[in-house]
């Protein structure tokens, strides 16, 4: 999965796009620099739009809960 996983625009302000050769049903948590939870989804497809605007401003890493990968990307 890794080597195909694209978090795009980074820096984002209201959205963020997940692509990749996704699992069906991948579940992701977002968690912000102090390591809380704030945000959980399931990806559907191997393009998917999650919705930031409600994040503070910041760094948050995107842990892909089956993998055990993470990725990071900044709100701003």
């Amino acid at each position: 999965i890794k080597q195909n996983l694209k978090v795009y625009p980074n820096p984002a302000s209201t959205n963020i796009t997940i692509k990749g050769d996704f699992i069906a049903d991948q579940n992701i948590s977002i968690y912000n620099v102090l390591g809380q939870k704030v945000m959980q989804s399931t990806l559907k497809s191997d393009e998917n739009v999650l919705d930031i605007s409600s994040l503070a401003l910041g760094v948050y890493t995107i842990r892909f809960n089956e993998t055990k990968t993470t990725i990071k990307f900044v709100k701003n």
